[in-house]
């Protein structure tokens, strides 16, 4: 699994510093660049996994707001492997204290956002990189199961994706 990050952009807008995306574990103790699943049976929910994706993660200086941010996968190509395809990845976002769990893959996406910022958004304000920063980051938990029929064995790599603009 490969964490990757899109960015739109607009057209005839000045810009701030563009947004600095760290994604760290969910205690904020260290980043996290891979997401170890493990061997599962088919129909088997893996452990949750909670993910911290920060902007500007101990920033001294002020960087552009991520805004429109949405969470899904992808499979690097035509989002057409099956745990893309069929959504085998379910998340919720803890910062904005949701309670239920949301399948997410290729085009079918996931509103995220900080606790305390505009609906969506991660604000890239300066920050000591400290937990009670909660507008720098959006706190997401994450876990995988696959469908119960159907499903070949072998490894699958695919990437969590965070999409958003900025201006």
């Amino acid at each position: 699994m490969w964490i990757l990050c899109l960015t739109k952009f607009r057209k005839g807008v000045l810009y701030m510093s563009a947004p600095v995306v760290s994604w760290r574990l969910g205690d904020n103790s260290d980043a996290i660049s891979l997401w170890q699943i493990g061997t599962l049976n088919a129909g088997q929910q893996s452990a949750e996994q909670e993910i911290l994706i920060w902007n500007n993660f101990q920033g001294a200086e002020d960087v552009a707001h991520m805004q429109d941010c949405k969470f899904t996968t992808t499979d690097g190509a035509a989002d057409t492997m099956d745990v893309v395809a069929n959504k085998w990845v379910y998340t919720r976002v803890d910062s904005l204290n949701e309670s239920t769990f949301t399948q997410v893959g290729g085009a079918t996406k996931h509103v995220i956002g900080a606790a305390g910022a505009a609906e969506g958004t991660i604000q890239g304000t300066a920050n000591t990189g400290v937990l009670a920063n909660t507008v720098n980051f959006a706190k997401l938990t994450n876990y995988f199961q696959s469908d119960l029929h159907g499903v070949s064995a072998g490894l699958r790599q695919f990437k969590l994706r965070v999409e958003y603009f900025y201006v």
